[in-house]
C-alpha cells in the first residue's frame, strides 16, 4: 500500500515537474532562460505555504536568489516558516549580500532548532568576517560538535581561534588543524594550515614536512611547492648552491615550456613603463622597501604601474597609491586574466616582488610572460629559479660575482639591492639606553620561526658574557604561550636565565612601532640562518648598531649587505667566536644614524632597469632567452 502524500509532498512534486526545464537550461549555461522558465512556472504554483517553500528551494538551486526570497517569504506568511524554510531564506539573503538580514534569519533557525549545523556554520562565518572572532569561536565550535567529521569546519574554527587571540589561541588553532588533517588526510589545505601553525611556533622542520606532504597530495599546484621553497630559507645549513638545485624543481614542473617574449615597444627618449606586482604593497616590509623608488624616481625616466594583489588600508598603501602613475587592484584575478591585463598596460619591465613567498604570482611570469623583460627584486632571498625571470636585482654582498650558484643575469647595485627611506616623523634616536639603565639591552625583531637553536647558540655566549644584560624580542608571534615556553627552555639549557628576556609582541610591526622600540635597544643581534632585512635598515636608521654573522645563502646575508653599504662593517663577525668581540666593539661606537642616500639609490636602480632594456633592444632577441647567457655585472 502506497503511503498517503501530504500537501507538501504533492506541492513539491508539482514544482519539481514545472522547474525541470528551467534547471536543464541552467545546467546548460543559460541562466537567463532558466530564470524566465522559473518565473513562468512560479505562476502555476499554488498559493500555499508548502508549495511556495518548495518553489523557493528550487529557485535557490538555479541561483535565482531574489525569486527564492520572494517565494520563501510568501511561504513564511502562509504559515510554512519552519527551520528549513528560514534557512533557505537566510541563504537567499546571503547570496544577495544582505548579511544583516541573513544573520537574523539564521538566529531564528537556531531558536527553532539549536542543532542546525548549517545555521551555526553560516552565522559563525559572518561573525568571523566582521571581526567578532570570539562569537565565531562559540558558533563554529557548536557546528564542529554537530558535524564532527567535517574537516573544513575545523579549519574555520582554527582561524577563529587565531583571530580571537590570547595566550592559548595558537595552541587551540593547531589542535583544530591537526583534527582536520586526521579527518581528511588527503586534503592539502589541512596540511598547509597545520604547517602555518607549526611555523608560527618555531617548529620549522615539522612545518616543512607538512608542506612537502601537501605538495605531494596536489602536485599540480605551483604555490604549494613555492611555500616549501620559501620555508627552506629558515632551515639551518642551507647553501646557495643547494637552494638553486631545489628551486630548479619548480622550473621543471611549472616553468616549461618557456613562453615567447613579447616584443619590446619602448621608444628611446620616453620613460620606461615599469610594473610592480605584489600582495604586500602596504605597511609591510615590501611596501617600505619599494617606497624609495616611488618617492625619488625621475618621472622622465620611469613610469610606475603598481599592481596590488591584496587590498591594504594603511598609510603606506595610501602613500604608494598617491605616488604611482597608475595603481590597480588585481586581487581575485586568475593567472590568465592578470596576464591579459598586464599586456594591456604595455609594460616594458615587470617586477616580481614576492618570489616564492605567500601570495606570489610566479605562474604568470613563468607561463604567460606578459612583459618583454621580467625582473625579480626586493621580496625574496635570491634567485627564484625561473628561466622566465630575465634579471635579478641584487648587490655584490648578497650575490657575489664569483658565486657559481648565482643566476645568469644579475644587476649588482653598488648602493645595495634595497634602500630604506624612513618616515619624516620618525622618533629621535636618543642616547644609548645603557647610559640610563646601567645595563646593556640587546634586541631582535623576530618571532619564533626566526629564533631557533641556531640563534640561541649565537646569542647565549653574548648574554652570559655581558653581565646584567637583557634580551628584548619584538614580534607578534610571542603571544603564543608554547613558543615562549620553548624559548625559555632553550635559554635555560644554555645557562641563560629566562627572566632576562622580555617578549614584546606589540613592537614587531614595521614602521614607527619598530623605530620607537629601537630607542630602548643598545645592540640588535641579527637572526640566523635567516638574516634581518628591513629590521636591519630600521635599526641603522635609528643609530642602533647591528651585529651579524653572515650566512652561506642570500637570506643569511641581508644584514651583512646593509652594514656594508651603510658604512658600518664593524658589526660583521668572522665566525661564531667573533660575535662577542663585535658586540664589545660596537658598544664603544657613538650612536649615530646610518642611512643610504635614497635619491642616489633610486638613480642606480633606474640605471640598472634602463640597461636591461638597452641590452634587449641591441640584442638579437635570443641572448636573454638562452640558458648560457653571460653574467651581467
Amino acid at each position: 500500500m502506497q503511503p498517503l502524500m501530504t500537501e507538501r509532498d504533492r506541492a513539491d512534486q508539482d514544482v519539481i515537474t514545472l522547474l525541470t526545464h528551467a534547471f536543464s537550461l541552467f545546467m546548460a549555461g543559460d541562466p537567463v532562460g532558466a530564470r524566465h522558465e522559473a518565473q513562468m512556472a512560479a505562476l502555476a504554483v499554488p498559493a500555499s505555504g508548502p508549495a511556495q517553500a518548495a518553489l523557493g528551494d528550487r529557485l535557490l538551486s538555479i541561483d535565482d536568489a531574489m525569486g527564492a526570497e520572494q517565494a520563501l517569504r510568501t511561504a513564511c506568511d502562509l504559515g510554512a516558516g519552519d527551520a528549513d524554510t528560514l534557512g533557505r531564506l537566510a541563504r537567499s539573503l546571503q547570496a544577495q549580500g544582505r548579511l544583516d538580514e541573513a544573520a537574523d534569519c539564521f538566529r531564528q533557525v537556531l531558536q527553532l532548532d539549536p542543532a542546525r549545523a548549517e545555521a551555526c556554520l553560516n552565522l559563525g562565518l559572518m561573525r568571523l568576517t566582521r571581526g567578532a572572532a570570539r562569537g565565531a569561536v562559540t558558533l563554529l565550535r557548536r557546528a564542529a560538535h554537530l558535524v564532527p567529521t567535517q574537516a573544513s569546519i575545523r579549519l574555520l574554527l582554527a582561524e577563529a581561534h587565531q583571530r580571537a587571540g590570547g595566550p592559548d589561541a595558537a595552541a587551540a588553532a593547531e589542535t583544530q588543524r591537526r583534527a582536520a588533517c586526521a579527518l581528511d588526510p588527503a586534503w592539502p589545505a589541512a596540511a598547509v594550515a597545520l604547517a602555518e601553525s607549526l611555523v608560527a611556533r618555531g617548529q620549522v622542520r615539522a612545518a616543512q614536512r607538512a608542506l612537502v606532504r601537501a605538495s605531494r597530495l596536489d602536485p599540480g599546484d605551483p604555490r604549494l611547492l613555492s611555500r616549501c621553497l620559501h620555508l627552506r630559507h629558515l632551515l639551518p645549513g642551507q647553501t646557495q648552491a643547494a637552494l638553486k638545485r631545489v628551486h630548479g624543481g619548480w622550473q621543471r614542473r611549472f616553468g616549461t615550456p618557456l613562453p615567447p617574449r613579447p616584443p619590446l615597444q619602448h621608444r628611446p627618449g620616453t620613460p620606461l613603463r615599469v610594473g610592480l606586482v605584489s600582495p604586500d604593497l602596504g605597511a609591510m616590509p615590501v611596501g617600505w622597501l619599494v617606497r624609495p623608488l616611488f618617492r625619488h624616481r625621475d618621472p622622465a625616466r620611469l613610469t610606475l604601474v603598481a599592481l596590488s594583489d591584496r587590498p591594504h588600508d594603511d598609510a603606506i598603501a595610501r602613500e604608494l597609491q598617491s605616488l604611482a602613475d597608475h595603481w590597480e587592484e588585481v586581487a581575485g584575478l586568475g593567472d590568465e586574466a592578470l596576464a591579459h591585463r598586464m599586456r594591456q598596460l604595455d609594460l616594458d619591465i615587470l617586477i616580481d616582488l614576492s618570489g616564492h613567498g605567500p601570495g606570489n604570482r610566479l605562474p604568470v611570469f613563468a607561463r604567460h610572460r606578459p612583459a618583454p623583460i621580467q625582473v625579480s627584486w626586493a621580496g625574496y632571498p635570491g634567485d627564484t629559479g625561473l628561466r622566465a625571470i630575465d634579471l635579478l636585482v641584487s648587490d655584490a654582498v648578497l650575490t657575489p660575482p664569483d658565486d657559481g650558484s648565482s643566476p645568469d643575469a644579475v644587476a649588482r647595485l653598488a648602493t645595495g639591492a634595497t634602500c630604506y627611506d624612513p618616515p619624516p616623523d620618525r622618533p629621535d634616536p636618543g642616547p644609548a639606553p645603557r647610559a640610563r639603565t646601567g645595563a646593556v639591552t640587546f634586541g631582535a625583531f623576530a618571532g619564533p620561526a626566526r629564533v631557533g637553536d641556531t640563534c640561541l647558540d649565537l646569542w647565549a655566549p653574548v648574554l652570559r658574557a655581558v653581565r646584567g644584560s637583557r634580551l628584548h624580542l619584538c614580534a607578534p608571534g610571542w603571544t603564543d604561550a608554547r613558543a615562549a615556553s620553548r624559548l625559555r627552555a632553550g635559554l635555560r639549557a644554555r645557562n641563560v636565565d629566562p627572566a632576562r628576556v622580555t617578549l614584546d609582541p606589540a613592537a614587531g610591526t614595521p614602521g614607527l612601532d619598530r623605530l620607537q622600540a629601537c630607542r630602548s635597544l643598545d645592540v640588535v643581534l641579527d637572526t640566523a640562518p635567516r638574516s634581518g632585512h628591513l629590521v636591519t635598515l630600521e635599526a641603522l636608521a635609528m643609530g642602533v648598531p647591528v651585529v651579524t654573522l653572515p650566512g652561506a645563502s642570500v637570506g643569511g646575508r641581508y644584514a651583512a649587505a646593509h652594514l656594508t653599504h651603510a658604512g658600518r662593517p664593524q658589526g660583521l663577525a668572522a665566525d661564531a667566536d667573533d660575535v662577542l668581540a663585535r658586540v664589545d666593539h660596537v658598544l664603544t661606537l657613538p650612536r649615530t644614524p646610518a642611512l643610504i642616500d635614497a635619491a642616489a639609490w633610486t638613480a642606480a636602480m633606474t640605471t640598472a632597469l634602463e640597461a636591461a632594456v638597452f641590452r634587449l633592444a641591441a640584442d638579437t632577441g635570443q641572448a636573454l632567452d638562452d640558458e648560457d647567457d653571460s653574467a651581467v655585472a
